[in-house]
């Protein structure tokens, strides 16, 4: 008989709903969300607020270049996703879990094509097309 997927005796990351649903509902790329994915598991997979890893790690684990993780990771810092605190050889790599202060809505996103050049009519836009998310 096949293996069964839907016991408790394994080992899994327990991620707080409200979080889960704010990452679904964001703009991210693909390789923003296996980051941040990455280090849920490396911390919350681990009871742990935040772990040490190397971009050379998170390039090897997700099997993509190491120049696109340190921009996705870049552009993750600045919107307030993943706090990071530099050391000597690594990074400490944390998830911020007040997604309410995440910057990916509160200011234009360059990736966003949608978003008016110089913020006229920013008011009669539809918040999607500003790259807003509604969290409710």
């Amino acid at each position: 008989m096949g293996k069964s997927y839907h016991h408790n005796d394994g080992f899994y990351t327990k991620i707080n709903n409200d979080l889960l649903a704010a990452l679904y509902k964001c703009p991210f790329n693909g390789t923003e969300l296996r980051l941040i994915l990455v280090v849920i598991r490396r911390t919350y997979g681990w009871n742990k607020a935040s772990a040490f890893i190397s971009y050379g790690c998170l390039a090897d684990e997700l099997g993509v270049d190491k120049r696109s993780i340190r921009r996705s990771m870049k552009l993750l810092v600045q919107d307030k996703v993943i706090f990071k605190e530099s050391s000597f050889r690594t990074n400490l790599f944390s998830v911020n879990k007040d997604y309410a202060s995440w910057r990916l809505w509160k200011s234009p996103d360059p990736r966003n094509k949608n978003v008016p050049p110089n913020g006229a009519d920013e008011d009669k836009a539809d918040p999607q097309k500003r790259g807003e998310v509604i969290l409710t």
